[in-house]
């Protein structure tokens, strides 16, 4: 049962627990960002924290600042920040009712608060006033307590309710986030890359694709395949929801499993402004905090337009060169699936890609018909590296050409080339 009292507490704890209003408007990542430094100033440092929601009359504007508020709070340094997919997914697995209005009964924050260890939840709303203006409140609550242990109050201006940065192209932003990464992850880590969810499945392989590649071209880190993540969580039969769904126990398996420290997701979320927001977090397998986070307000147009298409053959040879300039000489590599749209397209890729490897006369390349498991291929036939790929609709006349290079013992990704190709197949 829910208690009143309780209730009354807190919104009385609002008023004198390291309350911060300003009455100017301010853009909407001012108002963020301030919060957040706000939040670095009264509360302890190293204090586990979960952001959890801030709700507003738009989903998408909800989502957009509970992300934007969770970047902003990794990036003080201050805190242990949980992810927010294990938040939710706790309070869904023991049927617990968060309700963000704050009416909470003390036995519910206090279970949610021991599945997730964190000792705060921060909680918010952005709220329409009779100016035309939006109010952004947003509390830091004691889960044992119950008590407001800091809170944030602002105006926005309607016209400035996004972010203000100057959009960037997406190739840029991909690559700003990956060199964030190394910057603020320590050197060596071994990474799972699972997934940047998008509206559209071309732009979020498009985007899991160039992170994977700016993320190799960091050196900072060893990168996990994706496809070694999948397979360990589907014999496991676990959960594994890309966008962060993800039980503490769930995350520890399949972390061990792959020998992942930290797995990367992300999303690219439409804006009314009519950009798009990439977030990409990095979330410490075994701890489930959020280790490093980046976001940026990106151009809604053809992610790579630097790039000319080229013919299919031509960019088999690249992809060939690619790799004789990245994989050690005298590597045994086996080309396995090309996943294309037609058998026909995907063998000529295959063929292909095998005489383009051969003529570098770099490798011995294992025989396409011996390619039956992964396993039997690197136990039977000595193979040490796998060569898989797509080849995808990029836009109406236009195909793109992705080609990883994945060792077979570490479960690695060695190598990636992505190029995209006239459609004149």
């Amino acid at each position: 049962m829910f208690k009143k009292a309780t209730v009354i507490f807190a919104l009385l704890a609002f008023f004198s627990a390291g309350t911060a209003f300003s009455q100017a408007p301010v853009p909407l990542d001012t108002a963020i960002s301030n919060a957040a430094s706000h939040f670095a100033a009264t509360i302890p440092g190293g204090t586990v924290i979960a952001v959890l929601n801030v709700n507003s009359d738009s989903e998408a504007l909800s989502n957009h600042v509970t992300s934007q508020l969770i970047v902003a709070v990794v990036n003080t340094g201050s805190f242990t920040v949980v992810s927010r997919g294990e938040v939710e997914f706790q309070a869904a697995q023991t049927e617990l009712i968060f309700h963000l209005t704050g009416w909470v009964g003390p036995d519910t924050q206090g279970m949610l608060g021991h599945a997730v260890a964190a000792d705060i939840i921060i909680t918010g709303t952005l709220n329409r006033e009779n100016t035309g203006n939006l109010m952004l409140t947003i509390q830091a609550v004691d889960l044992d307590s119950l008590a407001v242990r800091s809170a944030y109050s602002v105006s926005i201006a309607e016209s400035n309710a996004e972010f203000s940065q100057t959009p960037v192209p997406l190739n840029t932003a991909i690559s700003n986030a990956a060199g964030h990464f190394a910057a603020t992850l320590p050197g060596g880590a071994r990474l799972a890359i699972a997934n940047i969810t998008a509206d559209s499945e071309a732009l979020s392989e498009y985007a899991f694709d160039q992170l994977t590649i700016a993320i190799l071209n960091t050196g900072a880190f060893t990168v996990v395949s994706r496809g070694a993540l999948e397979l360990q969580a589907a014999q496991a039969e676990l959960d594994f929801h890309l966008t962060g769904l993800v039980s503490v126990d769930t995350q520890v398996m399949v972390g061990n499993a792959v020998g992942a420290n930290i797995i990367v997701t992300g999303t690219i979320n439409r804006e009314s402004s009519g950009n798009l927001m990439l977030t990409v977090n990095a979330v410490d397998i075994n701890s489930l905090a959020v280790r490093s986070a980046y976001s940026v307000s990106v151009i809604d147009s053809n992610p790579a337009p630097s790039q000319v298409p080229v013919p299919l053959d031509t960019a088999i040879s690249s992809a060939a060169n690619h790799f004789a300039a990245t994989l050690p000489a005298g590597a045994r590599p086996a080309v396995m699936d090309i996943a294309a749209d037609t058998a026909a397209l995907a063998a000529h890729i295959e063929i292909q890609l095998i005489v383009a490897l051969v003529n570098t006369g770099r490798f011995l390349v294992v025989d396409r018909e011996l390619n039956l498991l992964p396993g039997f291929i690197g136990h039977a036939v000595g193979a040490d590296t796998i060569i898989t790929g797509t080849i995808r609709m990029e836009s109406t006349n236009s195909l793109r050409l992705t080609v990883r290079a994945i060792d077979l013992e570490r479960l690695t990704i060695r190598a990636v080339y992505s190029v995209p190709v006239i459609d004149n197949w």
